[in-house]
């Protein structure tokens, strides 16, 4: 069941009242479906995008796999490089 046909609980609707009884409720609405449609057009947008290259992805695991091990060790890397 979607969130669009699902019938709202009494807390729900309690929390729409105010809105309710100052005349605002068509106007929230409104504000509500802009909200939607922007959801949806980024939505749109990011799987218009594709994936990432395979190189890509590979640096970012490698990245990661990288900070992996340097939180392991205790923040010690390898002393490839570095004055003794």
């Amino acid at each position: 069941m979607t969130a669009s046909n699902r019938q709202p609980t009494g807390h729900e609707i309690e929390e729409l009242l105010p809105w309710y009884a100052t005349g605002t409720l068509s106007e929230l609405a409104r504000r509500y479906e802009l909200v939607r449609q922007e959801l949806a057009e980024t939505a749109r947008l990011n799987e218009t995008l594709g994936a990432p290259s395979a190189r890509a992805v590979e640096k970012l695991f490698a990245a990661i796999n990288a900070e992996e091990a340097l939180a392991l060790t205790g923040g010690v890397g390898p002393s490839i490089g570095r004055d003794s």
